[in-house]
């Protein structure tokens, strides 16, 4: 805990030093805008003037270049580019291997549209397709354009592709390929598939991959502690909510004693003592109330404020306890006549609410009891049916 805290304070420090730092105002009350790639931000000003004051929150964005900047930084971006495209062809603009073709360049802000004159020799994403029996170079014209906004400018490569030179082995695979692709198509009317058995007088040995079931197993096994933790989180709602349950079902009492207690003209903390020294050995029905209020006690003892001491009692106990505590802290400051009248409102209230939840329990049995109903029903067709069926057959 102590090593949490002092990693969150240095953290802390170091970041209000940072903010502290950090001005974007300068003394000529200008606003400096960042350059394309240093990011937007925000700001937050006030401004005076003759007496009156105003904040504004305003969204720096980054500075637009202008269309001659925009030209210049394309033509400078578009000499750059060749060495990316080239992406290990040795004899470029000749290529046979596939190319880079990038959609941005670091420290420039065009989005690059990329098309090709021969999608089949070489596709606008930069993909070189060759078929290694076909020796001809073929020429291919790839447009590229840098747009940033309105602004649009187009540059033009006349590339070649040219069929590599592949070894035995390689052409070997290419062959195989052809062969098992062959396969499968000439058998689509057939129960059986015939591989390739020879390439280039060459023996082709198949075995099957078996497919791995461990990454299944561990997706179970994710999904499982997934489950588990759902269900001890769905427990502990559940847990709650049957204290809270408890804890509301005593608050008509717990209201009706405070009022009762504090018209004899005791105050809150000699009241909260005589109703726990009341509910103290009335079973387990009042245990949660006790131990509340048993707490409450002990703070009172150790010197903690009332409001404090009042407020700790809601906030560890339901809404309606909360809301009690509240308004008593507010009333004890304002006279014994208020405070009288919202005890009095107050009883009525937890009755009425007392009354309403009753009613919402009594619904919620019945609804449960349809299921075991629907149970007996069919049991009850069952014994009618059963000698029904054995007497007609």
């Amino acid at each position: 805990m102590a090593t949490v805290f002092v990693i969150g304070m240095i953290f802390t420090i170091a970041v209000f030093v940072k903010d502290s730092r950090r001005t974007f105002l300068n003394e000529k009350g200008q606003i400096l805008r960042n350059e394309q790639g240093g990011g937007e931000y925000d700001v937050k000003l006030r401004g005076e003037m003759s007496g009156s004051r105003e904040e504004y929150d305003l969204h720096i964005e980054e500075r637009i270049p202008s269309d001659q900047e925009l030209e210049v930084m394309a033509d400078e971006a578009n000499r750059l580019l060749d060495p990316v495209m080239r992406n290990g062809n040795p004899f470029y603009p000749s290529v046979s291997e596939d190319m880079k073709f990038p959609v941005n360049m670091e420290g420039y802000p065009f989005t690059l549209r990329w098309s090709s004159s021969d999608e089949e020799k070489i596709s606008h994403t930069g993909k070189v397709i060759r078929d290694p029996e076909d020796r001809q170079e073929y020429e291919v014209i790839i447009e590229t354009v840098f747009v940033f906004g309105e602004f649009r400018k187009s540059y033009q490569r006349k590339l070649f592709s040219v069929s590599r030179d592949y070894g035995e082995e390689e052409l070997r695979l290419i062959k195989l390929d052809k062969g098992i692709d062959s396969a499968l198509s000439e058998s689509r009317n057939s129960n059986v598939i015939t591989l390739p058995e020879t390439v280039d007088g060459q023996k082709v040995v198949y075995s099957e991959i078996k497919k791995n079931n461990g990454v299944l197993m561990i997706l179970i096994t994710f999904t499982l502690t997934a489950a588990v933790g759902m269900a001890v989180s769905f427990d502990e709602r559940q847990s709650r909510k049957k204290r809270n349950d408890s804890l509301d079902a005593l608050y008509p009492g717990f209201v009706e004693k405070v009022k009762l207690y504090m018209i004899s003209g005791m105050t809150a903390k000699n009241t909260l003592f005589a109703i726990r020294d009341d509910v103290a050995g009335s079973g387990k029905k009042y245990e949660l109330l006790y131990k509340e209020l048993e707490r409450t006690c002990n703070k009172y003892t150790n010197g903690v404020s009332e409001e404090k001491i009042l407020s700790d009692l809601g906030n560890s106990c339901t809404e309606t306890y909360r809301r009690f505590c509240f308004l008593l802290t507010v009333n004890l400051k304002q006279g014994n006549d208020k405070l009288m009248q919202l005890l009095d409102r107050e009883v009525e209230k937890a009755f009425a609410m007392r009354r309403e939840r009753a009613k919402c329990k009594g619904e919620e049995a019945t609804v449960k009891l349809l299921f075991p109903m629907l149970i007996m029903l069919l049991i009850v067709l069952v014994i009618i049916m059963i000698p029904a069926y054995m007497k007609f057959n």
